[in-house]
């Protein structure tokens, strides 16, 4: 999804290139921040409103940023709240995924190029 996201809008990676620190810095500059439901993704709440987060095997309810301006993509597909959130299942998602793969990249753009335009 990232090489594809990065190809159609101005944007960068900076995945395993900054501190945390750095990391902070840089999300407060972002016109829109998109990420998965992970650490960055509440520092970038702490330092920006503008977030898109995207959710599979965690409920966004419990954690998506509470700023007006953000939203979460997630889509119900029966098995989330995943029985295997941290991998320690000694079974494979027997669903391969399918909460992640539901939320297609033109989804994303459509929301990246709403909140900046």
């Amino acid at each position: 999804m990232e090489e594809k996201i990065l190809k159609e809008v101005r944007c960068f990676s900076t995945v395993g290139k900054t501190t945390l620190k750095e990391s902070a810095s840089l999300l407060k500059k972002c016109d829109v921040v998109v990420c998965n439901d992970s650490g960055p993704m509440h520092l970038a709440a702490a330092v920006n409103e503008k977030i898109i987060s995207i959710f599979g095997p965690t409920h966004p309810s419990e954690k998506a940023p509470l700023h007006k301006e953000s939203i979460y993509l997630w889509k119900q597909v029966g098995c989330n709240p995943c029985y295997d959130l941290y991998g320690r299942h000694p079974n494979p998602c027997p669903y391969k995924k399918k909460c992640m793969r539901e939320i297609k990249v033109e989804e994303v753009l459509d929301f990246i190029f709403k909140m900046t335009n």
